[in-house]
């Protein structure tokens, strides 16, 4: 009897270590994952190569494509976020595009979108 108890209290005590330590890996992973995923929308904003200074025309060729790969990112990943965009007046749309290119998050992206469309 006593040897049972003995043996029940060690793997008590291993399956609560093997518990914390799952807990642990698991919170570490994650952070990991979010640190990661913040720098590839980072990167998505982002487009190689910049417009000659000549080339006024391109300059504005470029803003279109990203502002076209900005609005297809949104109606496919961010659909929600998008149905309000969608609504938005040209000028808000504007604003909106232009902080993105700036660098902001897609946190403060959807935020934004709501706050116009609800007018604040």
């Amino acid at each position: 009897m006593i040897h049972q108890i003995c043996f029940s209290d060690r793997f008590l005590a291993r399956l609560a270590g093997i518990v914390v330590l799952m807990c642990c890996w698991g919170s570490a992973a994650v952070a990991a994952d979010d640190d990661y995923l913040q720098s590839l929308e980072a990167e998505a904003g982002k487009i190689e190569g910049s417009p000659t200074p000549d080339a006024r025309n391109s300059t504005q060729q470029v803003t279109d494509a990203q502002r076209d790969a900005f609005e297809v990112y949104l109606e496919e990943n961010q659909k929600g976020t998008y149905a309000f965009y969608e609504k938005l007046p040209a000028q808000s749309r504007e604003e909106v595009f232009k902080a993105f290119v700036d660098g902001a998050s897609m946190r403060d992206i959807r935020k934004m979108v709501i706050d116009r469309k609800l007018n604040r």
